[in-house]
């Protein structure tokens, strides 16, 4: 987990403990437990924040969708509304 490649600040930032002088080397338990925990809600953090805009992407995905088969349905009414009118045109002239 983190112990082996560096450590995880109050402040939730990861540093790789690269340097001639490493924190960790008084560290107690209690410090890698902290550290761990800290490492813990980072991932939490992060998988959310990839839900939420997986979600997101989705919701936008799916919208555009309904928008293209509105956009296609009007066009198919609007062309049967054009044809419906030819016809009703050519009637009209074959009968004068």
């Amino acid at each position: 987990m983190s112990r082996q490649t560096g450590y995880w600040n109050n402040m939730g930032d990861y540093s790789s403990g690269s340097g001639d002088y490493d924190p960790r080397n008084d560290w107690t338990e209690k410090h890698w437990a902290e550290s761990d925990r800290i490492w813990e809600q980072a991932q939490k953090e992060r998988a959310e924040k990839e839900r939420v805009e997986k979600e997101r992407v989705k919701k936008e995905r799916v919208e555009k969708e309904r928008i293209e088969k509105e956009r296609v349905e009007k066009e198919r009414v609007e062309k049967e509304k054009v044809d419906r009118e030819k016809v009703v045109k050519e009637r009209a002239k074959k009968k004068d």
